[in-house]
């Protein structure tokens, strides 16, 4: 990935305030759900609840979709991300700061 696009694209995650999520339940169907987010540069964590159905979907597929939008006043201003990837769940309490459950994604 060329420079100025990981600009654009750490700028979006910097400064977006919720991530939606898009996980896929168990007869095929997609759930997306507006969540709040923590990044460490391109890596992008997520808090769910350890017994939810977004986390029992990602158990049983770890595939997403997600989007973040940048901060916008109107239509013309606005900017974001649409990104689909593998997630992996953090159960080292060391690694974890989240309270209930994290994943991890990385864009690439």
């Amino acid at each position: 990935m060329d420079k100025s696009t990981e600009k654009f694209i750490l700028d979006i995650i910097d400064h977006g305030k919720d991530l939606t999520l898009a996980t896929v339940r168990s007869d095929g169907y997609p759930q997306a759900t507006t969540v709040s987010y923590a990044n460490d540069g391109m890596d992008i964590y997520v808090g769910i609840g350890k017994n939810s159905q977004k986390a029992d979907n990602l158990r049983r597929n770890n595939k997403v979709s997600l989007t973040i939008n940048a901060p916008y006043k109107d239509w013309n201003e606005i900017k974001g991300l649409s990104i689909s990837g593998t997630v992996e769940f953090l159960n080292d309490a060391k690694e974890r700061a989240c309270p209930n459950f994290c994943v991890r994604g990385r864009v690439s």
